[in-house]
């Protein structure tokens, strides 16, 4: 059942239990993506053979490659349903079966393999994968059926990601065709940007240009009619197009008479017939006209519907979001937005995009008659989304309890995170995540340190006489290795904090001359490093932070706050890119200040409880220092939601 716009209410009416109690039942269906990842490594591909027109119909023989290893094959999304303005005829084109003894016609339209045999043709490209024939369609269904297809399958569904990612050629088939010179010049003007001013490319909006404003009626209409493309409206070409990223190639079709036109805008490639518009600047030109019209012009209603419509479907989140957010909640609304055949794919969709780890058993949970949406909100809780526990910042309990479940996740996720201004912020959010999670009746359980706030550092006089240093060779700037070389002389004079200023000389004399520790991943010591620099640049107060029960200071932060009493939780891991149990993983990175109250570790009954109330960057040090559990209570709205 296809619960996505059931309340809360609704969900425990109907399962007569609380919501937490649903949660933590849900917990225990869950399954690791690496446990399918060998289906990248028997990737099933099709070729056509040079003596293809010996036969009747061209046949598509099978080949299976290591997509880790090889990755010249085009990874085609479009809809299995014809579009209004496509030739729905089908089996002209045979395929091999799995076991390589026949072949049979394929129910594929032949206009699809008509128009990506033309491209791969004009990339030279030989191998293609579709999923309609590399993923088997006809399994059992049974929950521990261990039948080779019905494996395939389900991990098909569970690593698509990973075969969109890895491929070179990430290809969409848009049904919708560009049909005369206006709209195509409409078209290399929208993706150009000559609609959108460019003098001030700092300022969140920006106006359209005059010159093309009496254009820009037409440029949005023609953004809408594209979008309203069979294929913008699917979850899993969703899916497709997003982890396609940067590489992923939309082709529209036109007829042979816009083709010398097409042909000297380089912009579009020289496959006859076909536009190459790459998604990535198609979504990010449409979303930047869209809200330059928003904000030049009055929208009528019907423009309006149009700009809603246009951005609910190929709008750039970069652009969108606010770089204090987290995507995942906004891909969950998406993904729920978009039609699916099958409800419950969603839990792979979703987990697809986001990069989660941690996966549920679709099988067993449909079987149980379990809530699809409170699974959703458990798969994303599990590979470690924030909630904000802060009670003081939660939407009241009639408000949350007709919420359903996305909605409820978006609007309690935590939204308050800081990125290192050399960091892209959104791609930064994506690692701020949990590490080891586990739902308990009590709430959230992780791991991580748990540092007791200490002595404030004030910085601004930091500037008025820094030291020589030797140019470094390393990553860090001439000027950051000055500041933080008076950084660790200013708290190499105190006892309690001579540890932490060693380990931060030992860092900055590995640095350099370029040798720096931490060098997989994303580096976040380095980042850290970086943001303190700034910090005492700019003169900000830090303050020193202990692990809890210790009495050396092994941490220091960037403080805007008072001197009273505090805490900050961090945990952090380093995606290591040769790892299994790590591959579809993200780099991890936790700084919060946290609310410690009494409460079960008064009566030694469990871990501290803790609740969120900012994110705090700072350089840590806890190599040999375990990780403690601690746990996030749930917020007051979600344990009173009883049946």
């Amino acid at each position: 059942m296809d619960d996505s716009q059931d309340t809360l209410r609704e969900i425990t009416t109907r399962h007569a239990k609380p919501i937490v109690s649903l949660l933590l039942k849900i917990q225990e269906h869950q399954e690791l993506q690496k446990d399918f990842l060998s289906f990248l490594g028997r990737l099933e591909c099709f070729y056509v053979s040079n003596n293809a027109y010996r036969y009747k119909r061209i046949i598509l023989w099978r080949r299976s490659i290591n997509a880790f290893e090889e990755r010249d094959y085009v990874a085609l999304s479009y809809t299995w349903d014809p579009a209004p303005h496509e030739d729905p005829s089908s089996h002209g084109y045979s395929i091999q079966n799995r076991k390589r003894t026949s072949n049979f016609p394929s129910p594929v339209r032949n206009c699809v393999y008509e128009r990506i045999m033309k491209y791969m043709h004009s990339k030279r490209v030989g191998l293609l994968w579709i999923d309609r024939h590399s993923i088997p369609q006809k399994t059992c269904g049974l929950p521990a059926c261990t039948h080779r297809e019905c494996r395939m399958k389900k991990a098909g569904l569970q690593c698509m990601d990973w075969v969109y990612k890895q491929s070179k050629y990430p290809v969409a088939l848009l049904g919708r065709p560009i049909t005369s010179y206006f709209k195509l010049t409409l078209l290399y003007d929208i993706l150009g940007g000559r609609f959108v001013r460019r003098s001030n490319r700092t300022a969140p909006l920006q106006p359209l240009e005059k010159r093309n404003s009496l254009r820009a009626a037409d440029a949005l209409k023609l953004l809408a009619a594209i979008t309203d493309d069979l294929w913008w409206q699917r979850a899993w070409t969703f899916q497709e197009n997003y982890k396609g990223g940067k590489e992923m190639t939309l082709l529209i079709h036109h007829p042979p008479s816009l083709e010398g036109y097409k042909r000297r805008r380089k912009i579009f490639g020289n496959v006859p017939g076909e536009l190459c518009v790459n998604s990535r600047l198609f979504s990010d030109e449409a979303t930047k006209f869209c809200r330059a019209f928003q904000y030049t012009r009055r929208p009528t209603r019907k423009e309006e519907k149009m700009i809603d419509s246009i951005l609910s479907k190929a709008g750039r989140y970069t652009v969108l979001l606010d770089g204090s957010q987290t995507m995942s909640p906004t891909i969950v609304a998406d993904v729920e937005k978009r039609g699916v055949k099958d409800a419950w794919d969603r839990l792979a969709i979703v987990g697809n995009c986001c990069s989660y780890p941690v996966r549920m058993n679709i099988t067993r949970l449909r079987r149980g008659r379990y809530s699809l949406s409170l699974s959703m909100l458990a798969m994303c809780l599990l590979n470690g989304e924030i909630l904000n526990n802060n009670d003081d910042e939660s939407p009241d309990e009639h408000t949350a309890f007709d919420m359903t479940a996305s909605g409820f996740l978006k609007a309690q996720s935590f939204d308050k995170m800081s990125s290192p201004l050399e960091q892209r912020s959104l791609t930064f959010n994506k690692g701020s995540r949990f590490i080891g999670v586990e739902l308990s009746q009590s709430g959230i359980v992780t791991r991580g340190h748990l540092w007791e706030l200490g002595e404030i550092i004030p910085t601004a006089h930091f500037r008025d006489e820094l030291p020589w240093i030797e140019y470094p060779q390393g990553e860090l700037s001439l000027l950051e290795q000055k500041y933080l070389t008076k950084l660790f002389l200013e708290l190499k004079s105190s006892t309690e904090s001579r540890s932490l200023a060693r380990c931060i000389e030992s860092y900055l004399d590995g640095d350099a001359i370029d040798r720096a520790a931490f060098r997989i991943g994303e580096n976040y010591m380095r980042m850290m490093m970086v943001e303190v620099a700034n910090a005492i640049e700019e003169g900000v107060t830090l303050r020193l932070g202990r692990l809890r029960g210790s009495d050396e200071y092994m941490a220091i932060f960037i403080w805007e706050g008072d001197d009273n009493p505090g805490f900050v939780f961090t945990s952090s891991r380093t995606r290591n890119p040769n790892s299994e149990a790590q591959a579809n993983d993200t780099d991890r990175h936790i700084s919060l200040e946290v609310d410690l109250r009494p409460g079960t570790e008064r009566t030694g009954r469990g871990p501290p409880q803790l609740y969120v109330k900012h994110w705090v960057s700072g350089i840590c040090f806890f190599v040999g220092r375990p990780w403690k559990q601690v746990v996030f209570p749930w917020p007051s709205v979600l344990k009173n939601m009883d049946s």
